[in-house]
């Protein structure tokens, strides 16, 4: 309640002004300036608005500026979370925990807003390499009584960042449906099956995610990691090449140079096969963005849309690229000429339905 005192102070004074049986002018003037007040004491929150716009075109040095100013303007609590999120995510280290530890010594509204700043300071150390402490601070928040799907993302890319892959997968696991259906932490149950190995279990879950309409960096590269381990080459450069566009920022673990070059020398005929089977060889270091060893000897050229010498995907498998291809919603990843023609099965249902029962039965 508090926060509407100043609004209704304001309608008050303009309500008393519009009243008062002075003249018209004296009266319009005093009702502009009423106006003009009231706009310069609520100006953190256009300055506010303005940095945001900003940060969404990728001007951060305007929306830093104007982030700061809001700041000074003393903008309200989610404001200022806000702004230390925009720090964390895009800025600088130092200034987001100054910002964090001012929030911190607000007297809050909204209790909850404590929970999102102890995750940014987590993320902060994450960003300065203390992972393990980082794992700490947000386990203490969740076995607090206290979760979202931020938090529950954040946990498992840190444990999967450690290759903690069981603990990621536990974290999976405890989530409810409703959480298990954010994009972000389904691709992370992908990461988690890359990792295990389970790459038809992957399969299955990117060739419907690739349809939707919103598509994440990080889903996009788990996805070629699938196609390039079933030799399908035009798919994978599909998703990298859409990938390799972005967005970034400091806590992607991917660098548009890092992706680039993937792109390129895997799009190269002479290159192809050994980054190929570097990128197959090497799962859980390029789902986590990190630096990998390329294999030794030599390799053929390679042209066409598929690769030699990689797993053949199931023909089982096969009958969701062609759903996928039959539902008008396709997004144009999947349009008729970029995924392969192939025909249903008989065997295709019994098949899917297997590896569900198979997977469930992991799960129990």
């Amino acid at each position: 309640m508090k926060k509407f005192i100043p609004f209704l102070i304001f309608c008050a004074v303009e309500l008393a002004v519009c009243m008062s049986p002075i003249a018209y002018t004296p009266k319009l003037v005093l009702a502009i300036l009423g106006i003009a007040a009231f706009l310069f004491y609520r100006r953190q929150i256009f300055l506010y608005l303005h940095g945001n716009d900003e940060l969404a075109k990728g001007h951060l040095d305007k929306a830093f500026k104007y982030y700061e100013k809001a700041l000074k303007a003393h903008v309200n609590e989610e404001g200022e979370l806000s702004i230390a999120n925009a720090y964390v995510v895009h800025g600088d280290i130092r200034r987001g925990r100054e910002i964090l530890a001012h929030f911190e010594s607000r007297k809050l509204e909204n209790p909850n807003n404590i929970h999102y700043a102890k995750m940014l300071e987590a993320l902060l150390d994450w960003r300065e390499g203390k992972t393990q402490e980082a794992i700490e601070a947000l386990l203490a928040i969740k076995n607090g009584g206290w979760e979202n799907t931020t938090l529950l993302t954040n946990l498992m890319v840190m444990y999967l960042d450690q290759d903690m892959v069981d603990e990621a997968e536990q974290i999976w696991r405890e989530a409810s449906e409703s959480e298990k259906q954010d994009l972000g932490i389904r691709d992370l149950r992908g990461r988690i099956l890359i990792a295990q190995g389970k790459w038809d279990d992957a399969y299955k879950l990117y060739v419907p995610m690739l349809k939707e309409p919103q598509k994440l960096v990080n889903e996009l590269v788990h996805a070629m990691q699938v196609f390039v381990h079933y030799g399908m080459i035009k798919e994978a450069l599909i998703c990298l090449e859409a990938a390799k566009d972005g967005p970034f920022n400091k806590i992607n673990p991917y660098s548009k140079d890092y992706l680039n070059d993937l792109y390129t020398n895997l799009q190269g005929s002479t290159t192809r096969l050994r980054y190929a089977h570097a990128v197959d060889a090497n799962p859980s270091r390029i789902s986590s963005g990190k630096p990998y060893e390329l294999p030794r000897g030599t390799f053929p050229s390679s042209e066409g849309d598929t690769m030699e010498g990689f797993t053949t995907l199931p023909k089982n498998m096969r009958s969701l690229i062609k759903k996928a291809k039959e539902d008008p919603d396709t997004a144009e990843l999947l349009k008729d000429d970029v995924m392969p023609d192939t025909d249903l099965d008989e065997s295709d249902e019994e098949y899917l339905k297997e590896k569900d029962a198979e997977e469930n039965s992991d799960h129990a």
